[in-house]
């Protein structure tokens, strides 16, 4: 009967080459959920659906898990590094992930082509409250993504929703967003 239950035993390696979010540390229970249902739409080829909402706490292991999909994603061949833009809401978010990541990380605002709201000025009777497109056709950011990965999108209001979304849904580009949800 043991040498049953070990045959049916994922070995240890598999584990850690699917599993493992930070060196010699395993994924817990819901990370690893996180890693294969993330996973899995990622690698979905005729899924309509194009947003994934990845949630929790400061300090909950996000990023690595982020890191682990991808890495997976592109070791099955599902996409490339090329095809998977990390975009975050502020500048400071973009260092962050940047550092974390090893990855080039710009923000969500230059990634759409868009500049936001100009700052409210009491003394002023021009101030805008769109965003505002920027022409980056030439050099447009998303050309060629199929994942988009937005951090701190707990940040991010009703009009840039409706920006992404306008800017990624008839490119077919999948968006994981990443947050608190505050």
């Amino acid at each position: 009967k043991l040498k049953k239950y070990l045959s049916k035993m994922t070995p240890a390696n598999e584990v850690l080459e699917k599993y493992e979010v930070v060196p010699g540390g395993i994924a817990n229970a819901e990370q690893r959920k996180a890693i294969v249902d993330i996973g899995a739409w990622i690698g979905d080829k005729t899924s309509t659906a194009l947003n994934f909402v990845l949630e929790g706490r400061g300090g909950t292991g996000k990023t690595a898990v982020v890191q682990k999909i991808i890495a997976n994603a592109i070791a099955q061949k599902a996409i490339t590094q090329a095809e998977v833009l990390y975009t975050a809401t502020t500048h400071t978010a973009k260092v962050t992930l940047a550092e974390a990541t090893q990855q080039d990380v710009m923000t969500i605002w230059k990634a759409l082509g868009v500049r936001p709201p100009d700052e409210v000025d009491v003394t002023s009777t021009n101030n805008s409250t769109e965003i505002v497109d920027i022409d980056n056709s030439e050099n447009d950011p998303l050309n060629g993504v199929k994942v988009l990965i937005i951090d701190e999108a707990s940040m991010i209001g009703e009009a840039m929703i409706a920006k992404i979304k306008d800017k990624t849904e008839s490119r077919g580009i999948k968006i994981l967003y990443l947050g608190d949800g505050a």
